[in-house]
């Protein structure tokens, strides 16, 4: 979702991307099935828990990214209180947005992100008893009840698709899948996890503010562990369900995002749980709390690389004196004062940084008259009939006070546009 609302500076063809993010939720509630179980006792769990984030961006649309957990734990029953805290299970991922690689055959399209990776068992795991049935003494129960770490390698499988609709809204959706690769060292064998997220976003304030909302549903397969078989003689281990263990869950997660500045931006979200249809008896989660830190760096050549969604890189200087070719623009142009006409699209980041000065600029310059022609779902054919011979974006008009124009800049060109104002 970050990358969907990041709008970024213009024109790097790495960019890095660095995020820290705390979290805290909390249990006090246990469930079996979709009903609330009534506790006689005292039972809470409580999560702190920090990520590290970071990525890496190619303009070719290739990408790389992990993320490395850190959590404190904390379990109150009515026998003792245990924690513990430490690293979890470190995410490693890499990506491709099929749209950008495609080029410009595909421009306008919404962007789908492809993933794949694995997850590595960096966290600590915390190994449940199995059932003691030998001689003697049985070893001590664990002291702790959860683990930071899963202890097994987990494959991972995501796809995103994310586009704008008009100047201020967007939509997202995505589908993420986990699935283990083993068991861990006592047998347990975790079960496959899937999520599925649809989310609406809002710019309340361009490049300043934004807000959206998200739905997302969650399975879990059902876990299997090995316990004695105490009917047969002698005993033996056998593979069974874990009764606790997989369900449905859905939450509604509300974020509003900040950002300080091109490169700085910052994000609080709520993760309100809905509706539960656990396996066995399990504790869920109350409203979790997270806020989040995200740095943008770009790197790399910035002028030579090619970009799908920039226009040739020339100034085209339409020829002086011409009428605009469109009723639709020609009905915006406004005899007697200078007409600037932008055309852009929410997918090109050019055009948003353009859109952003020229804003700013529009406030020292009342005398001019800005018109902003968004083609954000515009196909060829329209293209064509708007900008013929233009190919792309974004493209800036200057219309003189008697309607006609006086150049028309293209690409990287738009952002030298006070120099062709008309006195």
């Amino acid at each position: 979702m970050t990358r969907a609302l990041d709008q970024g500076t213009a024109d790097a063809s790495l960019r890095l991307r660095l995020g820290l993010l705390y979290g805290y939720s909390d249990s006090d509630r246990l469930f079996a099935g979709t009903e609330d179980v009534t506790l006689d006792q005292v039972f809470r769990t409580t999560l702190h828990l920090a990520s590290f984030n970071a990525s890496l961006d190619h303009s070719s649309g290739l990408g790389v990214g992990t993320v490395l957990p850190y959590g404190f734990i904390e379990r109150v029953d009515a026998e003792k209180t245990t924690n513990d805290n430490g690293l979890g299970d470190l995410e490693m991922r890499l990506r491709a947005d099929a749209v950008t690689l495609l080029g410009r055959a595909f421009r306008g399209w919404p962007h789908l992100v492809v993933s794949g990776g694995v997850v590595a068992p960096t966290g600590p795991y915390i190994s449940k008893q199995l059932l003691w049935v030998g001689e003697g003494e049985p070893p001590p129960p664990p002291d702790k009840y959860a683990s930071l770490g899963r202890g097994v390698w987990w494959a991972l499988g995501d796809v995103e698709l994310f586009g704008p609709l008009g100047n201020r809204f967007g939509w997202y959706a995505s589908l993420w899948t986990r699935t283990p690769l083993g068991e861990a060292e006592n047998g347990f064998d975790w079960g496959a996890e899937r999520r599925v997220s649809v989310a609406g976003s809002w710019r309340a304030i361009p490049q300043r503010l934004t807000a959206s909302v998200a739905g997302e549903w969650q399975w879990r397969d059902r876990a299997t562990e090995l316990v004695y078989d105490v009917n047969q003689e002698p005993p033996v281990l056998k593979r069974t369900d874990f009764i606790s263990g997989g369900g449905d869950w859905f939450d509604v997660t509300p974020t509003v995002r900040v950002e300080w500045t091109q490169a700085l931006s910052s994000s609080f979200t709520l993760r309100v749980p809905v509706w539960r249809d656990v396996r066995g008896m399990q504790g869920v989660q109350n409203t979790s709390g997270y806020v989040s830190l995200q740095y943008a760096l770009d790197l790399g050549p910035t002028a030579e690389k090619p970009n799908p969604t920039l226009a040739k890189s020339a100034p085209v200087m339409a020829k002086p004196g011409d009428l605009p070719n469109a009723p639709e623009v020609a009905a915006k142009v406004v005899p007697g004062r200078v007409t600037l006409v932008d055309y852009g699209a929410t997918w090109c980041e050019p055009c948003e940084r353009l859109e952003k000065e020229l804003a700013t600029f529009e406030k020292q310059r009342p005398d001019l008259v800005f018109v902003r022609m968004d083609g954000s779902e515009w196909d060829d054919a329209k293209l064509d009939h708007y900008l013929p011979g233009i190919g792309g974006f974004p493209v800036l008009d200057i219309y003189g006070k008697d309607g006609r124009l006086v150049s028309r800049l293209v690409g990287a060109d738009v952002f030298s546009f006070r120099q062709f104002l008309p006195n």
